[in-house]
């Protein structure tokens, strides 16, 4: 659970802010003595993988990807799967040698995340870009912790300092969700990863990006809902996972 947790770029930092607050506040010593217990009973990283909402990832077929594409509402005729291919895309594609720069954990590229929001223009280049490890907040990931997403199109909450990701690339690796599908050719388009193992956090996250989208005034941008759960059982990620 500890390897998951490092894998997404999850610390202890917020979640020990948060214990901290609860300590300072009176009223809350009871509650905080209890969470001080169930830590030293079950584990912190046990813990925080229960207040993040994050579950072991596992394979999930069409059916099932479908009832949790449903359960949040996402458009189904802009619905996808990524494809188990695209990290080892992506990999080969990752030729910075700063590792600052190319990992967002120890373990695997900003790109290899299961959340992230990229925004790309009428072009298909990539101009804001945001995933999981750098969002912070505890429990929740927050999106807008610099009122990023605040004004249309959001400022990139992770420098754009190459150009491996275009959506051309992301398209030719979705295998479509239903039948009937569609993606956009023109206009910006906002391309949602999310997972069920991180459900949770997947709708907080697709409500931020709708809140966002009704800041564009030309109303002619569109969001793709691509469900990533897949591409993390694979050997590379399921060794750090499960260790």
């Amino acid at each position: 659970m500890g390897k998951l947790l490092l894998m997404l770029g999850i610390n202890l930092k917020s979640f020990v802010k948060f214990k901290i607050k609860l300590l300072k506040k009176k009223r809350t010593i009871f509650f905080a003595q209890t969470i001080l217990l169930w830590i030293f009973f079950v584990g912190c990283q046990r813990v925080m993988m229960l207040a993040y909402g994050i579950k072991q990832p596992k394979y999930l077929d069409k059916k099932e990807v479908q009832q949790k594409n449903e359960a949040l509402k996402n458009d189904p005729y802009h619905s996808f799967i990524l494809k188990r291919t695209f990290f080892a895309q992506i990999e080969t594609r990752d030729t910075l040698h700063d590792k600052k720069i190319v990992k967002c954990s120890p373990m695997i590229s900003k790109y290899e995340q299961p959340l992230q929001v990229l925004y790309f223009n009428d072009s298909g280049e990539l101009v804001s870009f945001h995933n999981n490890c750098n969002a912070g907040g505890f429990p929740k990931l927050n999106w807008n912790n610099n009122h990023q997403f605040d004004k249309f199109i959001p400022k990139t909450s992770i420098p754009l300092s190459d150009s491996i990701i275009s959506f051309r690339l992301i398209v030719s690796n979705l295998d479509p969700l239903y039948n009937q599908h569609g993606v956009p050719e023109n206009g910006i388009k906002v391309v949602v990863f999310w997972s069920a193992f991180m459900f949770k956090q997947s709708k907080a996250l697709i409500k931020t990006v709708k809140k966002n989208l009704g800041l564009d005034e030309s109303h002619l941008a569109q969001i793709i809902y691509v469900n990533t759960d897949n591409c993390f059982i694979d050997e590379t990620y399921s060794k750090q996972i499960n260790k």
